[in-house]
Order: structure tokens, then sequence, then C-alpha cells
């Protein structure tokens, strides 16, 4: 017999047919639960198989939110499908004029190209001391002894303005916020030692600064009853009234703490010129020139930065902005003007391109701006976009590995999870994230990002509840 129903009932019973699948879907695949405990913090994570395209599990996952320095994965993947590994970066030696008798009648220039490995302290070929000796060969090679005219450098291989905007104001002067300059030198950071009384509440003293950076900041900063440092500088290029403000622990003799160059290539040309100096070579005195305005040269020499392969192993395992910022501005520098809102442009387009329409958002390509944002799934399509490409070996070494390297050393690094997670880590105040990819206990492979924003309590807490859902993953899968 059979029995007829109702076309309306058909309607019915197909919604609620979908609305189960839907409903099961979220019950197969909810995820990181006991974050939830973080009262009026957002929570958001995706997990995804990468062979099936399976969603493991998810919660927010298509929330923008703050990355903080995940935003260094779609930076540094992006460079190295745009730019290349092998790319390097250079630095030209110059000379106008020429050369009578070992006198140089002419000028002797330093054309920087945006290298931000120069003088830089994470590559063993890359040291200021090495770097000047290299300058100082290139010279005497091309029969140079002396120099009659001035050492011109020449440093605008980036657009203005220095910073992007968005950024916050005590992050500008500080080492993890230096700005990109086209002659970057020893990371753009000066040191800053100080001096803290015994007694609580004191105002603290500046013991010296290295190198001169041509600054005299005001010391605010008072001795506390904390083992903690949270001193900051404040001040900006062009700026007189440069200052440090905070506290540091009392009774210490020597405290380091770490600014941003506001000039880099005045360091480097006070610099050259002494080492000129000591390697018998004279120079009247020191210039700045801009690109437009050089004239006719010939270049005597170039340095070459490490392969662009090596510095993004740094921009993730270390997760430095400086490099960060650099690669941005040079993937605009590609296509054209290499100012903030250019590099925007490129980045964003550029994704759009392979993962299609996305909520990326990024005022710069450290992650250093709080008003960056993405979701946690466009990060894993762009993660498995990434595992698929041309980049895939690079980019996947280039990030850290649970329990034994880089951001990732002291998480995930117990018998069933070390070597496990490959990935990057993300960090503000109130801004934790990580993402990357997993292996399981049963060698099945995942895409996995998740962000907390908005928390007020410690980031240990908050830390622990990640690696255990992530840990959880690993070993039920």
């Amino acid at each position: 017999m059979i029995i007829k129903i109702p076309v309306i009932w058909v309607l019915v019973l197909f919604l609620l047919s979908c609305s189960t699948k839907e409903s099961k879907q979220d019950r197969v695949t909810p995820g990181f639960e006991s974050l939830n405990v973080l009262k009026g913090a957002i929570v958001s994570g995706y997990i995804v198989d990468m062979q099936t395209g399976e969603v493991i599990a998810s919660e927010n996952a298509e929330i923008r939110m703050t990355p903080a320095s995940l935003s260094k994965i779609f930076t540094s993947s992006a460079a190295l499908s745009i730019l290349g590994a092998d790319f390097r970066y250079r630095t030209v030696i110059a000379k106008t004029g020429h050369v009578s008798n070992g006198n140089l009648l002419g000028d002797l220039m330093i054309i920087g190209g945006g290298d931000p490995t120069l003088g830089s302290k994470y590559f063993p070929s890359t040291v200021p001391e090495k770097v000047m000796k290299e300058i100082v060969s290139i010279i005497k090679k091309a029969g140079v002894s002396s120099v009659s005219g001035k050492l011109v450098i020449v440093s605008d291989f980036f657009d203005p303005p220095a910073y992007p905007s968005l950024r916050l104001w005590e992050d500008m002067s500080n080492y993890y916020g230096a700005p990109p300059s086209g002659l970057t030198f020893m990371d753009n950071t000066f040191k800053v030692t100080l001096r803290s009384p015994s007694v609580i509440g004191k105002k603290c003293s500046i013991v010296n600064i290295e190198p001169d950076v041509g600054i005299k900041p005001e010391c605010r900063v008072l001795s506390s009853a904390s083992e903690n440092d949270s001193a900051y500088i404040y001040g900006f290029p062009g700026s007189k009234d440069w200052y440090i403000d905070g506290s540091m622990p009392a009774g210490r003799s020597r405290f380091v703490i770490k600014g941003a160059m506001p000039f880099p290539q005045k360091v480097f040309g006070r610099m050259l010129i002494s080492y000129l100096k000591n390697n018998g070579i004279q120079v009247r005195s020191l210039a700045f020139g801009k690109s437009r305005q050089t004239v006719r040269y010939d270049t005597i020499g170039t340095l070459y930065s490490p392969p662009l392969a090596d510095i993004v192993k740094l921009v993730n395992k270390k997760s430095i902005n400086l490099f960060a910022d650099h690669l941005f501005l040079t993937m605009a520098k590609h296509y054209g003007k290499a100012d903030w809102d250019n590099a925007r442009k490129v980045l964003d387009n550029f994704w759009k391109g392979k993962i299609g329409n996305n909520d990326i958002y990024l005022h710069d390509g450290s992650g250093l701006s709080p008003y960056n944002h993405c979701t946690a799934k466009d990060m894993v399509t762009v993660l498995r976009y990434d595992a698929k490409s041309s980049i895939s070996r690079d980019f996947k070494s280039s990030l850290s590995v649970s329990g034994i390297d880089g951001t990732l050393k002291r998480i995930w690094n117990s018998a069933e999870t070390k070597g496990k997670v490959a990935g990057k880590s993300g960090y503000m105040k109130g801004v934790l994230g990580y993402a990357g990819y997993l292996t399981t206990k049963k060698n099945k492979r995942f895409a996995f990002c998740v962000i907390v924003n908005r928390f007020t309590g410690p980031v240990k807490e908050v830390r622990g509840l990640i690696e255990q859902e992530i840990e959880n993953i690993i070993v039920q899968n």
C-alpha cells in the first residue's frame, strides 16, 4: 500500500533533515570547550584534516580576531611565493668620480636596498664587524685609500612614512616595534643600561646608551619590589623629548632595556667612518642622499643578505617583527610603491587570488598592530594552501617545532606531543594564539588555528588550556 504524504510535510521533513545535519555537524565538530571558563574572553578555533578536509573541531571559526604575531604566517608565506626562497637583499657600495694615486676624487656611497639583516645579530655573517670588514675590503680592492669627498648614505628604498598607521604609542620606540628602513642596521636596536637604587619608589638612572643614537632620554623609571621589567622607551624620530617610564627591580647595578633606533642610517654612517679611519681610509664628512637626487655612480661592490628562506625561518621561529615588516614592504616594492598602504593591497590581493574572499585585514606584516584581524578559518585555509604549494618545504621548515625550538620550545613538550606540532605563536596583551600543523597519534595531519582575545587573567592559564585542548586532539586522533 502506498502512503501519500502531503507536499508541505515533505518540505518540513527536508528542512528538519537539514537542521538535524547542521546540529549533528555542530555536535561532531565542537572544540575548545575548556576555554569557555575564560569569562568575557572570545575564543575562536578551527581544525581540519589535511587529507580529507573533514572539520575536526570548530568554535567561532568565522569571527574576526586579533591574531598578533600569527599575522606573520600570511606575510612570510606570501613573501616566499612572491619574492622566492632564493631572493637576497642587496646593499650597493659605489663611488662617484675617479681614483688618482689611491685618492677617490669624488664621493663614496652606500645605497641601502632594504636589507633587514645588515649588522644583525641573528646571522654570523651579518654582524657589524663582518659587514664593516667586507666594506673595507671592497673599497681597498677598488684601489681607494682616501676619499676627497663625502661618505653618502642613501636609505630611501622604502617610501615614507616610517611607521604604519594604527600602531600603539608604547610600541613605537621599543626594539620590538622598530620600523623598517632602507638601510636597517643592527636590527634597528639600541641598548639602554639603567641602575636602580635599593630603596623602593626612587628614580633610576641611565648608565650607558649603546650605540650612540643621538638622543638623551629623560629617565622617569622608578625602582620596584617586583622582579619584572616594565620600563618602556617613548619618543619618535626627530623628537627631542624622549623619555623612559615605568619600573624596574630595585637594587640593580645594571639592567638593560632595548629601544628602536630613530635613525639607523646615521648610526651606520658614523660607525663606518670610524671603521674606515681605523683601517687607514680617510673620509672628510658624512652626508645623506636620496635616490632621485643621486648622480651617476659606479658600483664597486655589493653586500648580499642571506637567502629569503633563512630570513623567513627567523620571522616565524623567533617572531622578529622588524624582519616581517621588511618583507611586507618589500612585496609592495615588487609591485610598485613601497609603502604601508600598497603593502596591504598587495597582501590582500595575493590571498584573495589564492583562497578567494577572506577576512584577512593587516595594517602591518608583523602583527604588532592590535587592529589587524583574521578568522581562524582563513588562517587554516592559508595553511592548507601553503602545504600544497611550491613553497611547502621552505614554509614548514620555518615553523617552530613543539618541545624543540623557537617559540614552541616550551609548549607541547610531553612525550606524546613533542615534535607533533609545527607552528607559530602570537601574543600581545589580551591576545594569545597558535596556528600550524599537527601530527596525531594515528599519524593523521591536521591544520589548526586557535586564538583567544580579550582575556584578563594570567597568560599562563590561557596557554595551559590551549595546550591541553591541542594535546587531546593529538592523542585522541
